[in-house]
């Protein structure tokens, strides 16, 4: 299953154009520069652990734009929630933008405490 968000020929996501203006002590001169892009990204996961094919926002993370979905099937994979490629059904970035929707096949078993973040309170510094 393909899950790339790329084509050829297509504007890369990850860069902006813009000016910029170095100053010096002779004086000023402006040009054109690339700066690298980062956007949150909402990772929705859809499974039978919840409830009826329920679906449930799992992480949010910064990311450069671009190959969303193979990073949103990767985190999955990181944190144990998918052990390998045939227990993903679909994977889907929302036209809205910045959301990726990962369907598990039916009858995949799903530990959503794997995602908890737990911290240990400390005292604030004195």
């Amino acid at each position: 299953m393909p899950v790339s968000d790329t084509s050829p020929g297509t504007p890369d996501p990850a860069t902006a154009s813009a000016r910029v203006w170095r100053v010096s002590d002779t004086g000023q001169t402006v040009r054109a520069d690339l700066l690298a892009v980062e956007e949150p990204l909402e990772i929705r996961l859809g499974c039978d652990g919840m409830g009826p094919r329920a679906e449930r926002a799992v992480s949010v993370t910064m990311r450069t734009p671009g190959h969303d979905r193979e990073l949103a099937v990767g985190f999955l994979f990181t944190e144990g929630i998918v052990a390998a490629r045939e227990q993903v059904l679909s994977v889907h970035a929302c036209k809205s933008g910045n959301v990726v929707r990962v369907r598990l096949r039916p009858g995949v078993a799903v530990d959503l405490a794997r995602l908890e973040r737990r911290r240990t309170p400390r005292p604030a510094p004195t």
